[in-house]
């Protein structure tokens, strides 16, 4: 019985994601796996519209733009809204090894941080409405560990975010 409980813990544990305590690597080797995949939302002012991307381990990557609530809410229910319709989808593969390298450089620039560093807050003095310039919405997972998080002040990992974000953008528009 008491190994069973402990069997049911450990197992628990390993599902919690790479945030939960028992992991204590915040930058955990990314292995390559069909089921990995990252959803990427990111959204700077420059550009208008929201970008998503989704890529999976197997290589499929997924490019949305447009100014629909789809692209920042998959479960927007408001189809009456005017721009309801108003995505731009591309649609590209690359390999499983390179799928594999975005997903480690993710981790490798913070994704995983347990704590997120000082300069993921706010600076102090920010008004209540302040809507910053960029910021991002990561959903992913990677080895079988799951990892949300919004991204607005960490200026390194959001970089790096806009450049894959950027990157995929280009392709998929070249495509056309």
């Amino acid at each position: 019985m008491r190994r069973m409980v402990l069997a049911v813990s450990a197992a628990v544990c390993l599902l919690a994601g790479c945030t939960h305590p028992i992991f204590d690597n915040e930058y955990p080797t990314v292995n390559e796996f069909d089921v990995n995949r990252a959803d990427i939302v990111y959204v700077d002012k420059k550009l208008g519209n929201p970008v998503r991307v989704q890529i999976t381990g197997a290589g499929v990557v997924d490019v949305e733009t447009g100014s629909s609530p789809l692209l920042t809410d998959s479960f927007s229910i408001d189809t009456s809204h005017v721009q309801w319709n108003d995505i731009q989808r591309g649609h590209q593969t690359i390999s499983r090894e390179d799928a594999r390298m975005i997903f480690q450089a993710l981790v490798n620039h913070g994704l995983c941080r347990k704590e997120p560093p000082e300069l993921e807050k706010p600076p102090a003095g920010l008004p209540a409405d302040f809507k910053p310039e960029r910021q991002a919405r990561v959903v992913a997972n990677f080895n079988g560990r799951i990892i949300k998080r919004e991204v607005v002040f960490d200026e390194l990992l959001l970089g790096h975010i806009e450049y894959v974000t950027k990157v995929f953008l280009r392709q998929s528009k070249g495509k056309r």
